[in-house]
């Protein structure tokens, strides 16, 4: 019986040190790939990419964070997009308590669209090189040195140039979640 005691006093005592450690510090480099499903705001219509993210921490609040989208399908039978790759980099500013970190930030980056009823005199599609921006509001977890979980919702904005207006509107609203990886570059002091 006092074996078993003992076994699991250890135990207790490796779960306590194990929640001392602090991984959401400066030099973390987070990453992530996941289906990511999307609300268009300007149809009714919703997709879904394969989306992936890094992220640097700068600092205590800042880091340097990229991300990219690529379009796999839509909900419809004739959806607005043919294909849709798009890539953002911006900053985000971060507000941290332990291994909770909640972040918000804005990304400008570039749109490759083909749309659908976007189709030249010849009655090819046009892929068009598009601007865009993303806004993105998000939490994590981080549970070990090397996993995170993470949950973000992003807003796209971006306009399809050389279209009718009602019909050059793009934006989405993308919801984002699952388990990440990690890794710190600096040693901690």
């Amino acid at each position: 019986m006092g074996k078993k005691i003992g076994f699991v006093m250890v135990l207790l005592g490796f779960t306590v040190n194990a929640q001392k450690d602090i991984y959401v510090r400066p030099g973390l480099i987070s990453a992530s790939a996941t289906i990511s499903p999307t609300m268009m705001l300007n149809r009714a219509e919703s997709n879904y990419y394969v989306s992936g993210f890094l992220e640097g921490r700068l600092d205590d609040h800042l880091s340097f964070r990229g991300e990219s989208h690529y379009f796999v399908d839509g909900n419809n039978d004739f959806n607005y997009f043919k294909s849709n790759f798009r890539t953002h980099f911006g900053i985000q500013y971060h507000l941290s308590k332990n291994n909770f970190d909640a972040h918000l930030g804005f990304l400008p980056g570039v749109a490759l669209m083909e749309v659908n009823n976007d189709r030249d005199m010849f009655g090819n599609r046009t892929l068009r090189v598009v601007p865009s921006f993303g806004i993105n509001l998000g939490v994590s977890y981080y549970v070990w040195k090397f996993f995170h979980f993470f949950g973000n919702v992003s807003y796209f904005n971006s306009s399809v140039r050389g279209l009718a207006s009602p019909d050059a509107k793009s934006d989405e609203i993308m919801i984002s979640a699952g388990l990440g990886y990690n890794v710190n570059l600096i040693r901690k002091k």
